[in-house]
């Protein structure tokens, strides 16, 4: 959830002219564990328990990223809830970004993590739900912005479990502890990097880096390349739905009965549900996942 904003945005030029051949492209992977430390400046304010668990869930959104770089394409049955072909361009390269094993020494973008205290107000004061708060106004100087971890990230069904809870077992059988169960929706595969790979989205410094084009936003009266959380799509209580149902309004060319609807490449939902989706389907071997 971005920190300041719950705003309703022009809808923005999609950038066509980018080509493939211009994606930010990774380099020289290794273990996906490695990826995690480069992102975050800092990490302030956790035990060495949560600072554990936000190691292997950062590690895991930039698996999920590198898997969806790799394999998504318009064919794929996880870009269901993309939108149309420029959406998944322009998520082509939000992913490529994330998923990026540049110089650590100079990575192309950086930010802070804070864990808040049980009586965070800002955590406590929100509506609805929040697992964590993220600053989405450009980086003023050498300061990176803040993502704050909410206390219920930790205990969460949706996000207290990362990829290496379970085992990634095909048509596990009855007494496998596997990820892979029969009839599994994509609930069942909620993990802390889905969360994380959600907020990376909402960081200025890093669309800014996959080359999504700036837009204003009203509420904070300040010009970011982040993503924004939809406003007006059912239901507000699942975003995974809610990505797939924004999906299917501009797919099908109804975007004009919304006023000022968001498209889904800046959804952050639609990017981070789609990743996780691809990935579980690979090791998995899932020809679809139901919401």
């Amino acid at each position: 959830m971005p920190s300041t904003r719950n705003a309703t945005y022009v809808a923005a030029t999609i950038l066509m002219h980018l080509a493939f051949s211009s994606l930010a492209s990774p380099t020289g992977l290794g273990s996906s564990a490695s990826l995690g430390r480069r992102y975050t400046e800092s990490i302030n304010g956790c035990n060495p328990d949560q600072t554990t668990k936000l190691n292997q869930d950062f590690a895991d959104a930039a698996s999920f990223a590198l898997h969806a770089y790799n394999d998504m394409s318009k064919d794929h049955a996880a870009t269901e809830g993309d939108g149309a072909d420029e959406d998944l361009l322009q998520a082509q390269h939000l992913w490529g970004i994330v998923a990026s094993n540049n110089d650590p020494t100079n990575p192309p973008y950086k930010f802070s993590v804070r864990c808040a205290p049980n009586d965070d107000q800002e955590c406590s004061s929100r509506t609805t739900q929040s697992f964590a708060i993220t600053d989405a106004r450009p980086q003023d100087g050498d300061t990176a912005r803040q993502m704050k971890i909410c206390p219920i990230y930790f205990t969460h069904d949706w996000s207290k479990q990362s990829t290496t809870s379970h085992k990634w077992i095909p048509n596990p059988g009855r007494r496998d502890d596997s990820w892979c169960k029969p009839e599994a929706k994509f609930r069942d595969f909620s993990v802390g990097g889905l969360v994380l790979l959600h907020e990376m989205t909402h960081l200025d410094a890093v669309t800014k880096a996959a080359s999504y084009p700036s837009v204003h936003d009203d509420d904070g009266n300040f010009d970011t390349h982040a993503t924004e959380d939809v406003q007006g799509v059912p239901p507000d209580n699942n975003p995974p739905l809610q990505a797939r149902n924004l999906a299917k309004i501009w797919q099908q060319g109804k975007e004009g009965d919304c006023e000022d609807l968001t498209q889904p490449f800046r959804n952050a939902e639609s990017l981070a549900a789609a990743a996780l989706e691809a990935y579980a389907m690979k090791f998995c071997k899932l020809g679809n996942i139901d919401i």
